[in-house]
């Protein structure tokens, strides 16, 4: 399980990672992306899909070492209750990405 910046456990699912291993670097720079997709219709299934394309996008970049996604629009993760109501109010879609980049 990750911990978010502030030290509190964030959502999990095994996290996609991909790794360029063609190239060595010097130094790598580790980054917590925190973002959120907008505008935002409620659709948690397209969502979760830009999410993981963006993260392959990421990955498709020869200093990108590797990305994990770290949290979902929606925890899908086994241990997680879904629950609702039928009226919509504010909609959000955040997630999270753990990059780590080479650098010479």
């Amino acid at each position: 399980m990750y911990s978010n910046d502030n030290g509190n456990p964030s959502q999990f699912v095994t996290p996609a990672v991909g790794t360029n291993t063609e190239q060595e670097y010097k130094y790598y720079q580790i980054s917590n992306i925190n973002a959120h997709i907008s505008p935002f219709d409620g659709n948690y299934r397209e969502a979760i899909a830009i999410v993981n394309k963006f993260a392959e996008a990421l990955r498709e970049n020869q200093q990108v070492h590797s990305v994990s996604i770290t949290s979902f629009p929606l925890d899908i993760s086994s241990t997680a209750t879904l629950q609702g109501n039928t009226e919509l109010t504010e909609k959000e879609a955040l997630f999270s990405l753990k990059t780590v980049v080479g650098i010479n």
